[in-house]
């Protein structure tokens, strides 16, 4: 149906391999109408100095546009779950969608925090940053003490894998500097998840030094907790709302347990390159 349409409309969405799975879809670019940040483009022709929001504005206000009532959208039913006994990748969703609230800024890194996304669920008055790529891993941490900064009135979390905090995780010495209290949860799981999930199980590449998060908090000036099930997590979610410092949580989770999001992307992968 997409692929068929005589005029496609493309707002926002950049052309990488997830929108695009893996690159199996053909778009006629002579029948697309594509805007983004970056780009502006109408079937062959490029737009560089129409900005992203000028284009929306004025479309959104064209009085060429057909009236179209909102579509009946069913809810989506949670695909997030408790965990029972040891701590899971589901049941980390779980607690933090029953913690985020209408305060809460909420900044992921790249893999499968960014792909765990796609189960938390965004109420009114929330706010949800990630980088788009996976070679800006390390922005999950700084991102999250600039989000603070720039907004201080809300609660920001971050949530980042063990190797992304590996890589700027020491940046929490500048949020104890600034008197800055972010609630840092790590998903130790001593890989990196999404290489690990798409063809690299047994690589050793994909391994990455273990080492005491919660620990590490301790040494940089902030709170830290060791995390091995929910009830552990929704304890520490509360104590580290009320601190007046960072907090990190070292959610340690078995390295072959992903969100369900990345779950189902790792099958399509897998299906791709089957052909």
């Amino acid at each position: 149906l997409v692929e068929e349409s005589d005029c496609l409309l493309m707002l926002g969405a950049f052309m990488t391999d997830i929108n695009l799975g893996m690159f199996t879809a053909h778009l006629d670019p002579a029948r697309t109408i594509y805007a983004t940040s970056e780009r502006i483009a109408i079937k062959h022709h490029e737009y560089p100095n129409v900005r992203f929001e000028n284009f929306i504005t004025a479309l959104g206000i064209s009085p060429d546009l057909p009236h179209a009532d909102p579509a009946d959208i069913m809810p989506m039913r949670p695909r997030a779950v408790a965990s029972h006994g040891k701590m899971t990748a589901s049941g980390l969703l779980y607690e933090l969608n029953r913690f985020i609230d209408g305060n809460t800024l909420l900044v992921t890194d790249v893999g499968d925090a960014l792909f765990a996304g796609d189960d938390i669920r965004m109420r009114e008055g929330t706010s949800f940053l990630s980088p788009a790529f996976y070679a800006s891993m390390g922005f999950g941490v700084p991102g999250a003490i600039g989000a603070q900064l720039a907004d201080p009135f809300r609660r920001t979390v971050a949530l980042v894998g063990d190797g992304a905090f590996q890589m700027t995780g020491m940046e929490l010495l500048t949020a104890g500097k600034l008197g800055l209290n972010p609630i840092v949860i790590v998903v130790n799981n001593g890989s990196f998840t999404s290489l690990r999930s798409m063809a690299h199980e047994n690589a050793d590449f994909v391994f990455i030094p273990q080492m005491d998060y919660a620990q590490f908090a301790t040494v940089l000036g902030g709170r830290g907790f060791v995390i091995e099930t929910g009830r552990q997590l929704r304890q520490a979610l509360q104590l580290a709302r009320s601190s007046k410092t960072f907090s990190i949580l070292d959610v340690r989770i078995p390295p072959e347990d992903v969100s369900p999001a990345l779950q189902r992307l790792s099958e399509l992968f897998a299906k791709t390159l089957k052909g």
